[in-house]
């Protein structure tokens, strides 16, 4: 079995980023790109919801 190990952090691609926040309820535009997976907050005419980049 052969395991690759990044010591340097060089090697790995950049980590990916998006500018949509998913919610339970649907998604929204975002100003900033994120992280994937990274939280974020929606806002609607009811109060914030909070969800995940994609």
């Amino acid at each position: 079995m052969v395991v690759a190990v990044l010591a340097d952090g060089g090697s790995s691609p950049p980590p990916r980023s998006g500018t949509v926040c998913v919610t339970q309820l649907g998604t929204c535009p975002m100003v900033e790109s994120l992280p994937v997976g990274a939280s974020c907050v929606c806002r609607t005419p009811d109060g914030e919801i909070g969800g995940v980049v994609d």
